[in-house]
């Protein structure tokens, strides 16, 4: 009955034409449900992804999940576009050294990358979720440009063992773990896309577009659950852009929290450094 009477409320507070979040946030604050998705609703309105007005909701995700699959093509950056001429001479290549070209942005956003990738892959190892395949894979968000995570694997190069015998003779052999008895996780088949690896694109892009901030360790773990609930959405329709809604309402996020994470402002009265020394003051 409590959680009826809770969800009754959430219900009365999201039906207004024109949303109270003060009273949304004190709800908000003794906790809010998961039923028919209002947990995700909530957050949208409180990470300023939806405005006040519900009539305008519509539109505003519209217009919101169009820009980002139009951010997605325009700033992941693909090498073979422009790598030649109309008369077929090379115009760009890998060993370029000219900071414009795609080649050397490709290879510097690679670095930022390759650090992404070693949260996102581990993220929340207790449960299985973000090892699972999304529904919705984003494949093909440009065409000809491979995945990220296919980016991070050949900038890896694979470890292999030497042995060598009594003989003299070495053998090579690749390095590889073999699968635990215990784990949940079976390997995706291909064209299918881990929910990791959706994180990932949109951590990626995020930090691609704030270079003030970059990529610090431990934002995957802020945008892990914000992720989560949307792709849990009981509403097909919300389900599939979880991960545009996710992009914009992490990006709400760091716009209030975003010095804690920049290091030239750590000594800063915005940054951690300082709010790490207050702490004591606002104990017991």
């Amino acid at each position: 009955m409590a959680v009826r009477t809770k969800v009754a409320e959430f219900h009365e507070a999201l039906s207004a034409e024109v949303i109270d979040l003060k009273k949304l946030s004190k709800l908000c604050f003794q906790g809010c449900p998961e039923e028919e998705g209002i947990r995700a609703t909530c957050w949208k309105l409180l990470l300023g992804l939806l405005p006040v007005q519900t009539k305008e909701w519509e539109n505003t995700l519209k217009k919101q999940r169009a820009l980002y699959h139009q951010l997605l093509t325009e700033v992941i950056v693909n090498p073979h576009e422009g790598e030649e001429s109309p008369g077929g001479d090379m115009l760009d290549h890998p060993l370029n050294p000219d900071p414009k070209s795609n080649w050397h942005k490709f290879f510097k956003d690679n670095d930022i990358l390759l650090q992404i990738d070693h949260d996102t892959r581990r993220l929340y190892p207790d449960i299985s979720f973000f090892q699972l395949a999304t529904p919705y894979p984003k494949l093909a968000y440009n065409a000809g440009m491979e995945t990220l995570k296919k980016r991070v694997d050949r900038s890896c190069l694979p470890s292999q063992k030497v042995a060598t015998t009594r003989g003299g003779i070495r053998n090579v052999s690749p390095e590889f773990r073999r699968p635990r008895a215990h784990e949940p996780y079976t390997t995706l088949k291909e064209g299918e896309e881990a929910h990791w690896e959706v994180v990932e694109r949109i951590l990626f892009m995020h930090t691609k577009m704030n270079r003030g901030i970059g990529y610090v360790q431990g934002m995957n773990e802020i945008i892990g659950p914000i992720y989560y609930v949307f792709a849990q959405h009981p509403d097909e329709k919300h389900k599939e852009h979880a991960e545009a809604d996710t992009f914009f309402c992490f990006t709400g996020i760091m716009a209030e929290i975003g010095d804690r994470f920049t290091k030239t402002l750590d000594a800063s009265r915005a940054g951690i450094g300082n709010r790490v020394a207050s702490l004591p003051g606002h104990l017991p």
